[in-house]
């Protein structure tokens, strides 16, 4: 079997367990089912064509689904957050003030650009940087 005739099996094979897996009318099981061989396929394609880019599940709306083998190891460790020193409580409510301030700004100068977007996102916390530096200048 030739690489193209065996990518073409591999994307019809990912194009029905993908239809499995959105499908809101399947079982959880089925559905899972489909979500880990919609990973294998990909990892099928990947062993095939190494230009592949592997299909990471792990932060879709279908990580429910996602077979335990799939499933990104985490290595943050929670720990308890030991209560703020008043300074600490200051810089906080100051740092979300700044956060405010640039939201607000960024609001007037982009009234089109959604506040969820990560365009959006991306300016403010650039703008908050600036007006963290200034803070500091000012203050210093």
């Amino acid at each position: 079997m030739t690489m193209k005739q065996e990518m073409v099996d591999i994307l019809a094979g990912l194009k029905t367990q993908w239809g499995i897996l959105k499908d809101d009318k399947k079982t959880k099981k089925e559905r899972t089912v489909a979500c880990g061989k919609v990973c294998k396929l990909s990892e099928q394609a990947k062993e095939v064509d190494p230009k592949w880019e592997l299909l990471d599940m792990n932060n879709t709306k279908y990580a429910e689904f996602l077979p335990t083998e799939y499933v990104a190891k985490s290595d943050v460790i929670w720990g308890e957050v030991p209560i703020m020193s008043t300074a600490e409580t200051e810089s906080l409510i100051t740092l979300k003030r700044l956060e405010a301030i640039a939201v607000v700004e960024i609001q007037k100068k982009l009234p089109n650009e959604r506040t969820d977007s990560q365009k959006f996102g991306m300016i403010v916390s650039a703008y908050t940087e600036k007006l963290i530096n200034i803070y500091i200048f000012q203050n210093s």
